[in-house]
């Protein structure tokens, strides 16, 4: 008998995900944030910390908002991976990162979890075809963003 895949898209980060990501804004409540960062050119052991506020912080988010990356997924993933590659029944949420850039490029994509069975493979090569995104930012400006995406695939 074959078995059966289901496959559950749980594109989770950080935070919970509601209608305000579908808006293009933050769920994060108001929290202060203390970020380091180097002085100048200097030794990058010295650093000077900051406070922000996270109320100033839009996430990156595909196309117009975290539904559009959802939909991405769901038809560009091949669900049947772990199957092809036999892998045992269960629950495997496979978590990739992407550093995205303030000109919205996708870098450093890689796999943070090791189930195997091609899972993480698939994975990022499903992030690597999203492109561009519109980046972070920080009151106005676009920085830098490291996102955790997870992807469930669920064997039966």
């Amino acid at each position: 008998m074959y078995r059966h895949l289901v496959f559950g898209v749980l594109l989770l980060i950080s935070s919970s995900i509601d209608a305000q990501h579908l808006q293009k804004k933050s769920t994060m409540n108001k929290k202060t944030y203390v970020i380091e960062t180097t002085v100048g050119n200097k030794d990058p052991a010295v650093v000077k910390p900051f406070v922000i506020d996270s109320t100033e912080l839009t996430k990156p988010y595909y196309g117009d908002g975290m539904y559009d990356l959802y939909m991405f997924i769901k038809d560009n993933i091949r669900a049947e991976t772990p199957v092809i590659n036999k892998a045992p029944k269960g629950t495997y949420k496979v978590k990739v990162q992407v550093v995205i850039f303030e000109d919205s490029s996708l870098h450093d994509i890689k796999p943070l979890t090791s189930f195997g069975y091609g899972m993480e493979e698939e994975a990022v090569r499903v992030i690597r075809l999203t492109k561009k995104w519109s980046p972070a930012l920080m009151g106005e400006k676009p920085i830098k963003y490291t996102h955790i995406q997870t992807i469930t695939f669920v064997v039966e």
